[in-house]
């Protein structure tokens, strides 16, 4: 039991078993324990950034940032918190041991508090702002939607905005400047966003572009997106209609092909067969015309078979006695 002096000079206890509520930074679940894991790649020097965010957003859900940033400092030796503060100090060096690479265990084994890890790690491995950002905004420039969908492109933009954001000073709050900056930062988002997209977007980038006040970064994500799924539609209706054109025309080949093989075992003709013979079924309202047409074709060829035919024989004979349409026989 703590014990603490009173004014006479003599030692009383202190109470240290008061309860402790889940909202307080002294509170720790049963199931909290110093072989608990928070992120899933160790920090190794090149991560840093990612692994700080993934640390912060773990200790913030615990109640336990305070023991890193100073904010929660230990209490005096005869403070009733400051066993509480001891337990829960230690439990935040060990989930900050376990996230760790193995080479960097020796370095911070022997730190007393969870403050001098933290400020230790980001003393070694924090970059200084303007490298850094210069190296994030360059990264930027350089990507392009290429083969990759508009949720895959914008998926390589967004963790390099969020770096870039955790590096960028940002302004007071006063005068509006804080919305300011953040107006600011999204309309640059919009214009890295649409310059990487392939040429294939340039009519909806150039809607965009001319759009008062610029769309948000979420809304034009929407607006593109939307535009890529017009266009997949659009290039899949293409080869079915090719394919259709192509089918039809086959079966035309083939329907003309089987007309042609057909033969009537009528008439003796081809192109029909013995159902779809006029001499049959009977000749339509039209056929007179083409078949006046027709005769005249044999009288012509008739007449032709007069210089075919030799001399003398019984076909020059016959055709000869033969009277034309324009005489009246003897």
């Amino acid at each position: 039991m703590l014990t603490s002096e009173g004014a006479n000079g003599n030692t009383k206890p202190v109470d240290s078993t008061k309860p402790v509520y889940s909202d307080s930074p002294y509170y720790l679940h049963p199931s909290d324990n110093p072989d608990t894991v928070f992120v899933s790649c160790p920090l190794n020097g090149d991560n840093y950034p990612t692994w700080r965010r993934a640390m912060q957003n773990a200790l913030n859900a615990k109640y336990k940032m305070g023991f890193v940033d100073g904010s929660i400092t230990k209490p005096v030796d005869n403070s009733p918190d400051v066993h509480s503060w001891v337990k829960c100090n230690s439990m935040v060096i060990s989930w900050i041991f376990n996230a760790l690479s193995r080479d960097l265990h020796d370095s911070v084994a022997y730190a007393d508090t969870a403050r001098e890890i933290w400020v230790d790690l980001d003393q070694r491995f924090s970059q200084g702002n303007a490298p850094r950002v210069h190296q994030l905004k360059r990264g930027l420039s350089l990507i392009n939607q290429g083969n990759l969908s508009v949720a895959a492109y914008y998926t390589k933009l967004k963790p390099l905005w969020d770096k870039l954001h955790l590096y960028e000073m940002v302004p007071s709050c006063t005068s509006g400047a804080t919305k300011a900056y953040g107006a600011t930062r999204e309309t640059e988002k919009v214009h890295q966003f649409l310059m990487g997209l392939n040429d294939n977007f340039n009519t909806i980038r150039s809607q965009i572009l001319s759009t008062e006040p610029l769309p948000s970064l979420s809304k034009v994500y929407s607006i593109v997106t939307q535009e890529e799924k017009q266009q997949v539609v659009a290039s899949s209706r293409l080869p079915i209609v090719e394919a259709t054109a192509l089918v039809a025309k086959a079966k035309n080949i083939r329907t003309n092909q089987t007309k042609l093989r057909e033969r009537c075992d009528h008439c003796k003709k081809s192109g029909h067969s013995r159902e779809r013979c006029f001499e049959i079924i009977g000749y339509p309202p039209n056929w007179r015309t083409h078949n006046v047409k027709e005769q005249q074709s044999i009288k012509i060829t008739d007449r032709s078979k007069i210089f075919l035919a030799p001399r003398g024989s019984f076909a020059a004979a016959t055709i000869k006695e033969q009277p034309s349409a324009n005489e009246s026989p003897i």
